[in-house]
């Protein structure tokens, strides 16, 4: 199958799209099928070659003013021309922006259906990064555009199955909804990867160590973990939490921790390579996830792969793969039982920790890759069997 994939992010920015759809991306291509991405261009050329092959389309773009690492494709290409000589089967979109209103119009244009994975609550973000008109007014009409390009889509994917009921009661036209995990790499995330280098690195030898991995946005409630931090330390005054990535917030963060007066207890070690990335979950004593935007949280069934206790907040996506007391724990919206948990969390006996293991077992991008190619079969089908009835 030659499959287009529609991205409004891409390297040299991380983000979780971007790692569910490298992962979906090296998965299919590994079981035989064509694969082209078509992204915004990076405005400034960092990206390294790895990542732009004859397989990759970067389209002109321009920087988002409130959010640098946010490129907007806004500008004319000649999409029909570039597909038609690909020959694309269907179109993948995974953004609902610039990228996603194009491929949208292309597969009309093509006659080709468009599936779209919906990973990011773009509404709810758009009250962070969208200041200058106000939430109340922005909201509705986010709302009713989110809800025209859903219906519209072939079908509309989910990683998880809270997201799926939130998108139907906005959406409840949509012509096929799906859940499919975004997939986890088991050569990388899997038990027995070594952190005790990381750890040596930091100095944290004799610390117990809770970890945050990911953007650091808003929107990621990362004030609740800080805020968290200092009831934590009257347990085990040891205790030391380190925030893996970059983003918008990260100095606020800094600033925030200087203010809580926790900022000797935090490590902020920036951007990890994705060859360590495995090392640095590894060498923590727990993982602590707050985030309420997330639609499956990817980066906590990382941790649990490599053996780490998972503490997350009991909301949305998160509760769809913990099952508190049993392969990890849940903490309410507070500092308090966010600490509750992720001491929890520190201590957890092996069953716990096993049980976590044999969760992340079932979300290997193998087996997620599978269920999508089956999804694209069944969508290109009834495409086809409604083009011969005379049904667009």
């Amino acid at each position: 199958m030659r499959i287009a994939m529609f991205t409004d992010t891409y390297y040299p920015t991380r983000d979780g799209v971007i790692t569910s759809m490298t992962n979906t991306v090296k998965e299919l291509r590994d079981m035989g099928h064509e694969v082209f991405i078509f992204a915004p261009e990076d405005v400034k050329r960092r990206m390294a070659d790895e990542y732009n092959d004859d397989h990759v389309y970067l389209l002109k773009a321009r920087e988002f003013y409130w959010y640098p690492q946010y490129r907007m494709a806004i500008f004319p290409t000649d999409l029909k021309r570039i597909l038609s000589s690909l020959g694309v089967d269907i179109i993948h979109s995974h953004g609902i922006a610039f990228m996603g209103f194009k491929s949208m119009m292309q597969g009309r244009k093509l006659g080709i259906p468009v599936v779209l994975t919906f990973h990011t609550m773009v509404t709810e973000g758009l009250k962070y990064y969208f200041p200058i008109i106000p939430y109340e007014l922005v909201e509705p009409l986010s709302n009713l555009y989110l809800r025209v390009f859903l219906q519209r889509s072939s079908a509309v994917i989910t990683p998880s199955s809270p997201i799926l009921k939130e998108i139907r009661k906005l959406a409840p036209n949509i012509k096929k909804g799906a859940i499919i995990p975004s997939g986890i790499d088991p050569e990388r995330f899997h038990e027995g990867v070594d952190g005790s280098k990381v750890r040596m690195r930091l100095g944290l030898e004799d610390k117990t160590v809770f970890i945050y991995v990911g953007r650091m946005g808003e929107e990621k409630n990362l004030k609740l973990l800080i805020d968290a931090l200092p009831l934590i330390i009257k347990e085990r005054p040891d205790s030391v939490l380190v925030m893996v990535g970059d983003g918008p917030s990260r100095k606020k963060c800094m600033k925030y921790a200087e203010e809580v007066g926790v900022d000797d207890k935090i490590r902020f070690p920036g951007f990890v390579s994705d060859g360590e990335v495995a090392a640095f979950y590894s060498m923590a004593d727990a993982f602590v996830f707050p985030s309420k935007f997330e639609t499956q949280g990817l980066v906590a069934l990382e941790a649990m792969a490599v053996g780490t206790p998972v503490a997350g907040i009991k909301y949305r996506a998160i509760p769809d793969f913990i099952e508190d007391g049993k392969n990890g724990y849940l903490f309410d919206d507070s500092p308090e039982s966010c600490a509750n948990a992720a001491l929890k969390a520190a201590d957890a006996p092996g069953s716990i920790i096993k049980a976590g293991i044999e969760t992340a077992k079932h979300y290997s991008r193998r087996l997620c890759a599978r269920r999508l190619l089956k999804l694209y079969e069944e969508v290109v089908e009834d495409y086809k069997m409604k083009g011969a009835n005379g049904k667009s």
